[in-house]
């Protein structure tokens, strides 16, 4: 596969960033493959959107036995490799979609404490780091030739105490976000997630005003922030050809393709 690329999309539930990521193979509007792709949908746990209608021979569904057992992290590692070993063959798909971040790291961090009842966190946070690390780098657009879409949820943190005499917030949890909407993840993943994709985009769902029977009434709408223009992380390698389309509404891959291929 030429030039393939690795795309991280978080935000909040019901945002579209599995939409997102299957719309590389799967057209879930007319229920049917896009024309010359095949791909993987890898969920986790209970990670799950039924609505999309992806028939089960390209969905990978991993789920987790029990909070006493590490028994699924060995699982998606060796399905990582068995991808690996098919991208060599030239038998792999062309896309692949990892559901998510988030999920993986609470469940990592809840099943090792039960397994392993370690003496402190850092045990714990030091085990997820290597655990981190393995696995971003199985998810390697190159090593898979495949395009990687991961998703992760929004992480929420606290605004720490106000000070009236400086006017300033302190103790701002975590200090590094500086104001930004950052990717739901735990450790050392959540300062270096971002390196290791060509694209972050932001997701978020809104409601857009339309005229129906001659009334004005709400309809639901997916915003994809695509520039780093708000108050979101967004990373952009294809930054120079974007025409300033900051936020783009109701789109799909194909079409933030098109974009990238200079379209």
């Amino acid at each position: 596969m030429e030039n393939p690329v690795s795309v991280l999309s978080y935000g909040p539930p019901g945002a579209g960033k599995s939409a997102f990521g299957v719309s590389s193979f799967w057209d879930y509007q007319k229920r049917e493959l896009v024309e010359g792709e095949t791909g993987r949908w890898i969920l986790l746990g209970r990670e799950s959107n039924r609505a999309l209608a992806v028939p089960e021979e390209y969905v990978r569904r991993i789920p987790y036995e029990g909070i006493g057992s590490l028994s699924w992290v060995d699982e998606l590692g060796k399905y990582l490799r068995n991808l690996a070993a098919a991208a060599k063959k030239g038998t792999g798909p062309r896309n692949i979609v990892f559901d998510g971040w988030s999920e993986f790291s609470a469940g990592f961090e809840i099943a090792y404490k039960a397994v392993h009842n370690p003496s402190n966190k850092f045990e714990t946070w030091g085990q997820w780091r290597e655990k981190f690390f393995e696995t971003v780098q199985l998810l390697d657009p190159e090593l898979l030739d495949a395009n990687i879409f991961t998703t992760a949820r929004v992480r929420e943190f606290k605004e720490g105490q106000f000070d009236a005499d400086t006017r300033k917030t302190t103790g701002r949890d975590p200090d590094w976000l500086e104001g930004l909407s950052y990717p739901a993840v735990d450790g050392w993943a959540k300062n270096n997630l971002g390196n290791y994709f060509n694209y972050i985009f932001y997701h978020e769902q809104g409601v857009k005003m339309a005229s129906v029977g001659g009334k004005r009434v709400g309809t639901p709408t997916f915003r994809l922030h695509t520039l780093p223009a708000g108050e979101h992380l967004v990373k952009n390698i294809s930054a120079h050809m974007w025409d300033g389309r900051a936020v783009m509404e109701n789109t799909s891959w194909p079409d933030v393709q098109k974009i990238i291929a200079g379209g």
